[in-house]
């Protein structure tokens, strides 16, 4: 494995019918989303999460380092209200530079069974083929996330 994995305390405050679903992330200050159900505020949160990392390594500026979630529990800033607890995988070797567009031919039958993989995984189709091939071509998932 890598020396460039990080596992990110992920916080999500729970939503209801007037509220979205919070999404943050306390070992990267001011990296947050949020979404109208669970899931959509784990996408945008993916999408939230690698943004930063981006912005962070294009600046040239180092990744905090990640704390544990039972750090993070006893931090009086979390006391007292419902947390949803997870960790997100962040590959750095999947990160580098800007990404690229490149021309790929597939056949329709094929592309709408991509498509209707990626809706269900609530990812882009670019995002859903990059993520497959990198784990064919790497050997293991390239993000993920663990219930903590």
């Amino acid at each position: 494995m890598s020396d460039n994995l990080y596992w990110y305390t992920m916080v999500i405050e729970d939503g209801d019918k007037r509220h979205a679903y919070g999404v943050h992330f306390p070992d990267l200050p001011g990296c947050f989303s949020a979404g109208d159900t669970l899931e959509e505020a784990a996408a945008n949160a993916r999408d939230a999460v690698l943004l930063f990392i981006e912005d962070r390594l294009e600046r040239g500026e180092p990744l905090p380092e990640p704390r544990p979630v039972a750090a993070w529990k006893r931090d009086r800033r979390y006391a007292g209200a419902r947390w949803t607890w997870m960790r997100a995988y962040i590959d750095l070797d999947t990160m580098s530079g800007p990404p690229e567009r490149i021309n790929v031919m597939v056949r329709r039958a094929a592309l709408a069974r991509i498509d209707a993989a990626a809706t269900r995984e609530h990812k882009s189709r670019s995002a859903f083929m990059v993520e497959a091939a990198l784990e064919r071509a790497c050997g293991h998932k390239t993000a993920a996330h663990e219930n903590s």
